[in-house]
């Protein structure tokens, strides 16, 4: 029959198999007629091919390189409808053939991204992230499918709630983490108290955002309002995060600083050399911090009061400058304590302010 006809069509004896929105249209018929073919007889050609291969005039069993083109214009949107990204059809249909296991081998489009990126995207558009999700699970680059579901759950963190949540996890195996990574990270975009910032991100244990957190935010206002309840908190985090330094690219000059500053000023001994190296690593930061600070301002025009890169950095570099005067004392107070000479007190004091 498939064959009768498709012979009746090559010699004008027939209409070809258009779908309907082209039939309606004549003049779009004979433009696009020859390029997009009806779905349901699409369907009706793959089954014949491969049912009755022989029949059609391959001896030689299943052309898997026919099958492919047929299925390339079955899934095509243009086979059913007159918007070419709606995907719905396109992807049920290629996922249920998908899963025919004589089929599956040869099923295979150039671009199979194409129909699950297109349908997902059209569910996103339509308020069903949570299904598009599912749809992009079934894409067959893993690593694709993993960047394109987190960045969905990025885009949708504020809609993350507790029903939301359970149906990615336990109904399509989201990994939380992936949940939490996303809450964290809209955390930081909004802004949101610095507290809830660092539960966030070290629930999702994103241990290199956590340290910039820390590092430009946290810690300098820990150290510079001097209140043991705080010191302690920041001292617990950053002890903590010590344990992934090996996933954080600038963790010496970054939380390692401020952990070996605290360190050092609560063991009671002071090691002079450390306290020297310290002091040095400090100083070499502040300066590359205050050469960032003025190239910034040449390149904006403006000081940064009130908030901003600009006062995140200068509060940082105040702070830097606290920590070498507090050391300093440190120092002094404690190998007074111990008897040391003063002249030999000050002796140390202008050491470390001639390697200013």
């Amino acid at each position: 029959a498939i064959i009768s006809y498709t012979n009746a069509v090559s010699n004008g004896f027939a209409t070809p198999a258009f779908p309907p929105y082209i039939v309606k249209d004549l003049k779009l018929s004979s433009r696009e007629g020859a390029s997009h073919v009806d779905t349901i007889y699409g369907l009706l050609r793959l089954y014949s091919h491969y049912t009755h291969s022989t029949t059609i005039g391959n001896m030689g069993g299943v052309d898997e390189r026919y099958v492919g083109g047929i299925l390339g214009r079955v899934v095509n949107p243009h086979s059913y409808s007159s918007y070419p990204l709606n995907y719905h059809l396109s992807w049920h249909l290629y996922t249920i053939l998908k899963s025919i296991p004589d089929l599956n081998a040869m099923l295979d489009l150039k671009t199979p991204e194409l129909v699950h990126t297109g349908y997902a995207f059209q569910l996103e558009c339509a308020g069903l992230w949570e299904w598009s999700i599912y749809v992009l699970l079934h894409l067959p680059d893993t690593s694709k499918s993993v960047k394109m579901v987190k960045e969905i759950l990025n885009r949708h963190a504020p809609d993350l709630n507790e029903k939301s949540t359970e149906f990615l996890v336990k109904k399509l195996g989201i990994p939380e983490v992936w949940i939490l990574e996303a809450k964290a990270i809209y955390s930081v975009y909004i802004m949101e108290p610095y507290q809830k910032q660092q539960v966030n991100l070290r629930a999702a244990g994103l241990w290199s955002q956590l340290n910039t957190l820390v590092t430009k935010y946290v810690a300098p206002l820990c150290i510079s309002r001097r209140m043991e309840k705080d010191v302690k908190a920041l001292l617990e985090t950053l002890l903590e995060m010590e344990k992934y330094s090996h996933l954080i690219s600038d963790w010496k000059t970054g939380g390692g600083l401020y952990l070996k500053y605290l360190q050092v000023i609560r063991s009671g001994t002071p090691d002079k050399k450390a306290i020297f190296e310290l002091i040095d690593t400090v100083k070499s930061i502040r300066i590359n911090l205050e050469k960032r600070i003025r190239d910034n301002r040449a390149q904006r025009g403006v000081l940064g009061v009130g908030g901003g890169p600009l006062f995140d950095e200068s509060l940082r570099r105040v702070v830097l400058s606290d920590i070498i005067v507090s050391l300093i004392e440190y120092l002094y107070s404690q190998e007074e304590k111990q008897g040391v000479p003063a002249d030999q007190r000050r002796q140390t004091m202008y050491e470390i302010l001639a390697k200013r």
